[in-house]
């Protein structure tokens, strides 16, 4: 995906620029090993999907397999953040493209100044301190230091609210699942981490607020599967999961409409656009992938 947002840099950029009579250098091309094995990893598409299939459809198979009663719903969860990761690229990159069009086709040049060439190399985590420079480490070590408080939060709230017992009933097969406390703490941890993590290097801050609130969303009806009946002997209902898309809807006007400073028509365009790309990415994605 970051790889056809970089195809796709240089000619907007050069549209930009042409539309100004200048000229775009050409991209630097990566190195290449010499070994012919790893150069086709690093250079084609194809290989790269086929040797990333076999890895994760045997890592997935294994984890299914060994991992602990709930590795299916672990499983649902870790694949909507890094879907949302990479629908967040591609939504970047649908918005710029409408709108740089819709600049260049106005011919005003006020509304063209507002239109900046496409950055694929900066990420949410480059606005951090060391970020710019390591924005990965940056991004794993905020994904875990939030893990740490939304894990110790949920650990103290089974000690004052919910019971530490292993429940045991009927799948839809008849057969016999037990949940453990352990399940629990496992999916908020690996959630977390993983959401955190693909937030960080999204795009932009609003990108990384989105994505974090579309998995928030998401995740009410797991944690409320978990606590009513199955993960503890009473049921308790968390949040408002009974209305996610009324709840998306307005978290994302919130987060992406500028309702406090005036904006360009560009500006405009851009907002609306994502706020539509962001409904729908969470119908496809996250509605879609629920497990429970």
């Amino acid at each position: 995906m970051t790889t056809d947002v970089e195809n796709d840099q240089t000619g907007l950029q050069a549209a930009r620029q042409q539309f100004k009579g200048a000229v775009v250098e050409p991209p630097t091309s990566q190195r290449v090993s010499a070994n012919p094995l790893i150069a086709a990893f690093q250079t084609n598409n194809m290989v790269q999907r086929i040797v990333s299939g076999l890895l994760l459809g045997a890592a997935v198979s294994v984890y299914l397999a060994l991992g602990p009663a709930a590795a299916p719903i672990h499983l649902c969860s870790f694949v909507v953040s890094v879907c949302n990761y990479e629908y967040a690229w591609l939504s970047h990159r649908i918005a710029y493209r409408f709108t740089a069009t819709y600049a260049h086709q106005s011919q005003d040049d006020d509304t063209v100044m507002d239109i900046v060439p496409l950055d694929v190399t900066s990420v949410a985590a480059s606005r951090l301190p060391f970020g710019a420079r390591y924005p990965k480490l940056v991004a794993g070590a905020v994904a875990f230091f939030g893990t740490g408080i939304v894990t110790t939060a949920f650990i103290l709230l089974q000690i004052h609210l919910f019971h530490y017992e292993t429940v045991t009933y009927m799948s839809i097969y008849q057969t016999p699942i037990v949940y453990t406390w352990i399940d629990f703490i496992l999916l908020i941890a690996i959630s977390t981490w993983i959401t955190v993590y693909c937030a960080m290097i999204t795009p932009t801050f609003a990108s990384a607020v989105n994505l974090v609130m579309q998995q928030c969303m998401y995740s009410l009806p797991l944690v409320t599967h978990f606590t009513c009946y199955r993960y503890d002997t009473h049921c308790y209902q968390v949040g408002f999961e009974s209305v996610p898309e009324v709840n998306i809807v307005v978290l994302v006007l919130i987060n992406r409409v500028p309702w406090w400073r005036h904006v360009s028509k560009a500006q405009t365009i851009e907002a609306v656009l994502h706020v539509i790309l962001d409904v729908v990415g969470f119908a496809y994605i996250a509605m879609l992938m629920t497990p429970v």
